[in-house]
């Protein structure tokens, strides 16, 4: 079982090189408890998806401890290009961390600034971060000066949609070297309640000079187009929807849809999740995941009452054929909150 991060840095991918190139990026975007080395290895064999994002990475843990004997740290060879988050406050850290990452063989290193949970915020991390512009500017200045690697930031918008502000503290962090950054056009406040609002991308992707990757209510292959056309943004990044339907990203490549068995994706996810992640993480990882995964039956809901009853992956998906056979599948599952 691959429990721990790799210790041969893997092949070397050109992220600069990708967003050169003509195409958008499709990239899965970063979601603590969800893109373990698992998911992310089976998005990467559904196809399609161009960049991977690991889970939230602490840069407390990263620097200061063994990350190769880490399970949040594994990746394999196929959710390449790997890009690393890290969460942090402190310049130091983060560079410390940054070089850890570089050295281990991850292909880029984003700087969190968009995550609005309590116990990140607390710490001045994440959100936090964008409304402490000079703090901000060091730790990308401490970073950009660690590591060679292409370096990116992940923000979300200001309290009360503040554009002109957004794009001067964006600008601000270019000027000490990211190299592309992603945006989620919704402030901490709305949660999901409101639309995002993909106008703020088109903005920033047309005031900066380096590439701007879209995020935020992208649920299907026609949400993706529609948001390339009306924002001319560099990339798409796609979250809830790839949990729902982890094939996303192969549709919107072929341009056709997918016509796969939902059983049997769902059995390869146990399969990985036995494989990559530690037996402490396995059962909850997966039942967090089919949270998300069942809404493609009318009856989801119900199918997670009973898949959670059960004790392991085993019996999980056990529970999961029995109750799915003449199940409806719905074509536009609801990507809200449970």
């Amino acid at each position: 079982m691959k429990n721990a991060a790799s210790k041969t840095p893997p092949r070397a991918v050109g992220v600069r090189d990708r967003f050169r190139s003509p195409a958008p990026v499709l990239a899965l975007a970063p979601m603590a408890e969800f893109t373990h080395a698992a998911f992310r290895q089976l998005v990467a064999e559904l196809g399609g998806c161009d960049l991977f994002w690991t889970e939230m990475l602490n840069s407390r843990i990263v620097a200061g401890t063994n990350p190769e004997r880490d399970p949040f740290l594994d990746r394999g060879d196929r959710d390449r290009p790997l890009v690393a988050q890290l969460v942090g406050g402190d310049p130091d850290t983060m560079a410390r961390a940054a070089r850890r990452l570089e050295a281990m063989g991850f292909d880029a290193v984003d700087i969190n600034m968009g995550c609005a949970r309590r116990a990140i915020t607390r710490h001045g991390w994440g959100i936090a971060l964008m409304s402490d512009a000079p703090r901000a500017r060091a730790v990308v200045r401490a970073v950009r000066r660690a590591v060679r690697l292409p370096l990116l930031a992940k923000l979300r918008a200001l309290p009360g949609h503040d554009a002109r502000r957004l794009e001067a503290f964006a600008r601000s962090l270019v000027e000490e070297g990211l190299d592309a950054l992603v945006l989620h056009p919704r402030a901490a406040a709305d949660g999901f309640k409101r639309p995002a609002r993909w106008a703020e991308i088109g903005a920033l992707a047309a005031a900066l000079p380096v590439p701007v990757i879209g995020n935020g209510d992208v649920t299907d292959p026609e949400a993706c187009r529609r948001l390339l056309r009306e924002t001319g943004c560099a990339g798409v990044m796609i979250g809830r929807a790839a949990l729902v339907r982890p094939w996303i990203f192969r549709e919107i490549a072929a341009g056709r849809p997918w016509a796969g068995d939902l059983v049997e994706v769902a059995r390869h996810m146990g399969r990985l999740v036995e494989d990559r992640l530690p037996p402490d993480l396995r059962r909850r990882r997966f039942l967090a995941w089919c949270a998300w995964y069942l809404r493609n039956w009318a009856h989801g809901h119900h199918l997670l009452g009973l898949v959670r009853r059960e004790p392991d992956i085993d019996a999980m998906l056990a529970a999961l054929e029995r109750a799915t056979d003449g199940q409806q599948l719905l074509q536009r599952p609801f990507y809200g909150r449970l």
